[in-house]
């Protein structure tokens, strides 16, 4: 599917995410970064990212906070569950490894979530928006010192 990029289709993309997310109890708040906060129940997003952008990452989110609520979670994510509980394995190359699981199965998700909400996503385009994310997260899994928190 061709995504639309005129204003109209982009803003309309938003919307039906907006209404999703009022659907699953999640905020939307615009910021300076892309983040589900499940504590808060809130996905913020980059306000000054580019439109197309916004929404790629806008349905990763919405790809978090699906799988988050899978009854399975914590099996499928056992070392990034424990951390919350046991410090020593926060930041440990097992919770690194859970949260780049988790990472490629958000944008794998996020994009069966615009098929579902009959967003037109050229698959192409979001695939290359999600590599570039992903391959950052491959490098902090390898090297965390230099990336930092991710």
């Amino acid at each position: 599917m061709k995504c639309k990029t005129d204003q109209k289709h982009i803003d309309g993309h938003f919307k039906k995410i907006e209404i999703w997310c009022k659907a699953n109890n999640i905020s939307l708040i615009g910021g300076k970064e892309f983040l589900y906060c499940p504590e808060r129940s809130t996905i913020f997003y980059n306000k000054k990212c580019g439109k197309k952008k916004i929404i790629f990452t806008l349905l990763h989110e919405c790809g978090h906070v699906v799988i988050q609520n899978k009854k399975d979670y914590k099996k499928q994510y056992k070392t990034q569950y424990r951390a919350l509980f046991d410090g020593r394995v926060d930041g440990s190359l097992g919770w690194r490894v859970d949260v780049l699981k988790e990472e490629f199965e958000a944008w794998k998700v996020g994009f069966s979530l615009a098929k579902e909400m009959e967003l037109a996503i050229d698959e192409e385009e979001y695939n290359k928006c999600s590599s570039g994310f992903l391959k950052l997260y491959c490098m902090w899994v390898a090297n965390p010192k230099e990336y930092g928190n991710m």
